[in-house]
């Protein structure tokens, strides 16, 4: 966290001593420390799923315990992927839209939140039901006929959202409904008064990798936040619903990536030189660790479908051409029968073989064997496992799942 601001500091203090509700405040507290909190032009605060940023005047305005309400707030963006689930929309509307999803579980909490915050069944929202997600707010919102007059910009510049100012001697424009179509509605705007608590912007340029990139490590604040939240007692059934939501795609593929760039050989350094003009000249060569393969263990003892390994499959595949590594694929229940080595640009289509009861101590053992980077295990994690093999571990846990080995790196839930 860089953010210096006293109140905000004070106000961080007061969530992670929230003793009225000690699991929500270990879960908001946890995403609020695993983000960069810094001093922006913003009118309120905002989140891109990697910073908060707030503004200065708006946070002084506040009580301390306004501040704290805000900043859970703001996880909330976090935790339901706000940030991510924009697509196409328009900015203005979304984040009403994501406010009406989120407020009401901030209330129910009995936080203290600043003065016109927006509600499903008060002012202009009193025909809205409770406890709907912002996709279906949205809609509700371009029904209707709500349209911002100019989309805001994105930090850095960029344009979101599809609204646009109407033309002299237009009655209606164009903007994007729920399900990212244009559709006419009567140019009505938005009521005085109504605006955003604190918003969502998509990450850097809102590319698809920057997007996935995100999104992934949002995944695992979650995922970490969760864990600490449950050794606080009893976890709320609204955490658990943002637990499950966030558990909706695969993710480990950005995990391997970031990973394996950090450990291939990609940095320049002038710590050694260039063996092949050293030493008629003195020029740099590439510095880290040399990338080995990576080794992804599929357990077939349960009810593994086809369909799920042909998703697997695709992330596989634009893993390998996308880093230009090896893969080795190890299929397994108690022992290893089958072993696959994937060159980069080789497509991969598995079948799935059913198996008998699952063990996962000769697959590690094999493949700590190859040397590998990291070893990922799709799997449903009923399972027995070995000591720490001592190589990075990630276990991709599909169905109900079972509890994955202590020493694992990460352990992502992925549903069929």
């Amino acid at each position: 966290m860089t953010g210096k601001n006293e109140k905000i500091r004070n106000a961080l203090t007061r969530l992670l001593l929230w003793h009225k509700e000690p699991a929500a405040a270990a879960f908001f507290s946890s995403i609020c420390l695993q983000l960069e909190i810094e001093e922006a032009n913003c009118e309120t605060m905002r989140t891109d799923g990697q910073r908060i940023q707030y503004n200065k005047e708006f946070v002084e305005s506040c009580t301390e315990k306004e501040v704290m309400g805000v900043l859970v707030h703001e996880a909330l963006h976090v935790g339901f992927m706000h940030h991510c689930r924009m697509g196409n929309r328009d900015m203005t509307l979304w984040n009403i839209a994501c406010d009406l999803a989120i407020n009401p579980i901030c209330k129910d909490l009995n936080l203290d939140l600043p003065q016109g915050c927006l509600f499903p069944g008060m002012n202009h929202f009193k025909d809205f039901p409770l406890g709907q997600p912002a996709e279906v707010y949205y809609g509700m919102l371009v029904k209707q006929g709500m349209t911002p007059g100019s989309p805001p910009k994105q930090p850095g510049g960029s344009q979101q959202g599809t609204g646009s100012s109407p033309q002299p001697g237009q009655g209606s424009q164009q903007v994007s409904g729920s399900n990212g179509k244009a559709k006419d509605t009567a140019n009505q705007g938005i009521p005085e008064g109504v605006k955003s608590l604190g918003d969502v912007f998509k990450p850097g340029k809102g590319t698809r990798e920057e997007l996935e990139e995100t999104e992934g490590k949002s995944i695992l604040m979650v995922e970490a936040a969760h864990t600490v939240a449950k050794a606080k007692g009893n976890i709320p059934g609204f955490l658990e619903r943002i637990v499950k939501m966030s558990k909706g795609k695969i993710c480990w593929k950005t995990q391997l990536q970031n990973f394996l760039n950090k450990t291939s050989k990609h940095k320049v350094t002038w710590k050694k030189p260039n063996k092949r003009f050293f030493p008629d000249l003195y020029l740099p060569s590439l510095g880290g660790k040399k990338l080995g393969p990576c080794v992804i263990l599929i357990d077939t003892s349960g009810s593994i479908s086809q369909s799920l390994l042909g998703t697997f499959a695709a992330e596989v595949n634009s893993f390998r051409k996308s880093m230009n590594t090896v893969v080795d694929v190890l299929w397994h229940d108690t022992k290893v029968y089958k072993q696959e080595h994937l060159e980069p640009c080789q497509d991969w289509i598995p079948q799935a073989k059913g198996g008998g009861g699952t063990c996962h101590v000769e697959a590690f053992e094999k493949a700590v064997e190859l040397s590998p980077r990291m070893i990922v295990s799709l799997t449903d994690c009923y399972s027995s496992y070995p000591a720490d093999p001592g190589v990075q571990s990630i276990f991709v846990r599909y169905g109900s799942g079972g509890q994955a080995p202590v020493w694992a790196t990460s352990v992502i839930d992925m549903e069929e």
